[in-house]
């Protein structure tokens, strides 16, 4: 499965399988933006069984292979995300729909060749474009939280603090070793110094802006794929929930991922319900990403000078 790492996989029929890409990435971020972040599950079925029958058409021994291979290891990592409550339903129909029709870097429309050596699978690309386009879009949107957050006490916790210390440690071992290592070019050096204060932002701000995507809603207004924290639940109601107050969540906290099973029981409360109804949509994201990545590949290569 060598050539599924490294990406080199010629594609049939690429004008295709690019324009199916856009116009299915298209459609959802359409949907996510303006049908308030409901995209129909038809249009999703559609999206992935058309995906699917392009890699069939548009045969080829190796892109038909790791196609199918790229769209199911895709669909599962991506779905265990959806479980554990940190993306939609709708990303990971859409995300394995582009792996099955692009598992390896289209050259159609690749402004430039990037280093062989420094190359990924265009899904990892792919993901990497989306996170740095969805990273910009909050890092704008954050600003009122993080000035706020400043002047309150308290909302700035202690394990923020000792995270932030750990970060700032780490680059600090790094820079000494890069700054008298030649070999290192300046500009990667500015540009791991920029993703370190990203991270430092978001590390220092994470509860602050997790409580600006949190509503505290009445039972019966709770949905099946709603997202509940349940680190902000009130432990006894957690409990009577049978939540977990551990488990793994990107963003810090634990979320829960409301299904029938469990909306049955949150309606039987009278109490409140915090629910994460401010979560920014991803697929147009995803779509910002997949042009990037369409276009100049690695795109950490081109923000890097490479």
């Amino acid at each position: 499965m060598d050539l599924f790492f490294i990406g080199n996989v010629e594609l049939p029929m690429q004008a295709l399988r690019i324009a199916v890409a856009l116009a299915g990435t298209i459609i959802g971020a359409y949907f996510d933006l303006f049908n308030k972040k409901n995209v129909p599950e038809a249009f999703l079925y559609a999206f992935i069984a058309v995906a699917f029958l392009i890699n069939l058409v548009a045969y080829g021994a190796n892109a038909t292979m790791y196609g199918i291979g790229a769209g199911a290891i895709v669909f599962a990592a991506f779905y265990l995300l959806y479980k554990f409550g940190q993306i939609g339903g709708a990303d990971v129909f859409i995300m394995a729909s582009i792996a099955l029709l692009l598992p390896a870097q289209p050259t159609l429309l690749l402004i430039s060749q990037q280093p062989s050596l420094l190359s990924l699978p265009f899904m990892l690309n792919l993901i990497l474009a989306s996170g740095i386009s969805f990273m910009a879009y909050m890092l704008l949107r954050s600003f009122p939280v993080a000035i706020k957050a400043l002047g309150t006490k308290g909302k700035i916790g202690k394990n923020e603090l000792s995270r932030a210390f750990l970060i700032v440690f780490a680059f600090a071992v790094f820079s000494y070793f890069a700054i008298s290592n030649p070999l290192i070019p300046s500009n990667y050096y500015i540009f791991i110094t920029a993703i370190v204060l990203l991270s430092l932002y978001f590390t220092i701000f994470r509860s602050a802006l997790n409580d600006s995507m949190v509503e505290y809603v009445s039972s019966n207004k709770v949905e099946v794929e709603d997202i509940i924290p349940t680190d902000r639940m009130d432990k006894k109601l957690a409990q009577k929930l049978g939540f977990s107050s551990s488990g793994f969540s990107i963003s810090g906290g634990y979320n829960k991922l409301v299904d029938a099973q469990t909306l049955a029981k949150i309606k039987k409360l009278k109490s409140k319900v915090p629910v994460y109804s401010h979560l920014p949509p991803f697929v147009p994201h995803i779509l910002i990403g997949l042009i990037a990545t369409l276009l100049f590949g690695n795109i950490l290569l081109v923000l890097g000078g490479f």
